[in-house]
């Protein structure tokens, strides 16, 4: 054996392939479009997810959400402010000091159910006329407006009503109006 061939050979880690700097490039291009995509993504989740939508009827068409309508009873035509929310459906009428002839409040509502109306701090009497599908369905007359330091009443229908109109007290009786008759929605 000759002293060249007793020295042992040191084994070589093999070496990853050298990337050009245009390769390096585009690598971190690749990698930066994932990572911006997916920020993208996330975010639109969020706004999805989290930011409030208004609360809207979804097969009411939205014109007709527009604050004032008119609701067309046999021979009368009222004018009516509408509430499509939960805050202002509660506050309803309350607080106010009349209402003028010939106007009311329309209350709108995603789905027909039994929905309750009671009357805090009101000032007048009220009719309530309950409508689904376009058709009355139910109609309380002259709710006499609670006393002072009086708990109101909550008023129920008789059937499900998906819009709700409140009116002045008398007016039901002047219109003749029936349970059954049509009630035409239309926005101004």
């Amino acid at each position: 054996m000759t002293a060249n061939s007793k020295r042992r050979r040191r084994k070589t880690q093999p070496q990853p392939p050298a990337f050009s700097p245009l390769e390096h490039a585009r690598g971190l291009a690749f990698v930066f479009l994932i990572v911006g995509c997916l920020a993208i993504l996330t975010a639109a989740a969020f706004v999805d997810a989290y930011v409030s939508r208004p609360s809207r009827p979804n097969y009411i068409a939205l014109d007709l959400i527009k604050r004032q309508t008119r609701v067309r009873i046999s021979t009368t035509t009222i004018m009516t402010q509408v509430v499509s929310t939960p805050a202002d459906r509660a506050r309803g009428l309350s607080g106010r000091a009349s209402l003028a002839a010939n106007h009311g409040m329309l209350f709108l509502f995603d789905k027909a159910d039994y929905y309750g109306f009671w009357m805090p701090d009101m000032k007048f009497n009220l009719d309530i006329v309950f409508i689904r599908d376009g058709k009355i369905v139910d109609l309380v007359e002259n709710l006499p407006a609670p006393l002072a330091g009086q708990a109101p009443e909550t008023y129920f229908p008789r059937a499900a009503a998906d819009r709700v109109l409140e009116v002045n007290a008398g007016t039901v009786k002047a219109g003749n109006w029936k349970i059954g008759e049509a009630a035409l929605i239309t926005s101004l």
